[in-house]
């Protein structure tokens, strides 16, 4: 009789690897902090520092101890201060 696939998996001891997919950014309608650094090229710190002077706006959304930014804000204030420059 045949083995399953499962059967060759657990015999050879070797699990299928699964590769996690994400969107990129751009595409996401929520963003990381880890995003807004990559995409303002800042370093951790400075992006805590501009965050509490305000300069980065509050996160829309937090869940558990994470905090996302809302991209359509994001790039409403971006354009409304590309606007009063």
């Amino acid at each position: 009789m045949g083995k399953t696939e499962r059967q060759r998996q657990r015999s050879s001891g070797k699990k299928k690897s699964r590769k996690k997919v994400s969107l990129p950014p751009a595409e996401r309608e929520l963003w990381t902090a880890k995003d807004l650094r990559l995409r303002y090229d800042l370093s951790e710190p400075t992006f805590w520092r501009m965050r509490k002077d305000g300069k980065i706006p509050p996160p829309d959304v937090r869940v558990g101890v994470r905090d996302y930014w809302r991209r359509d804000h994001i790039l409403a204030r971006e354009q409304t201060s590309a606007q009063s420059v």
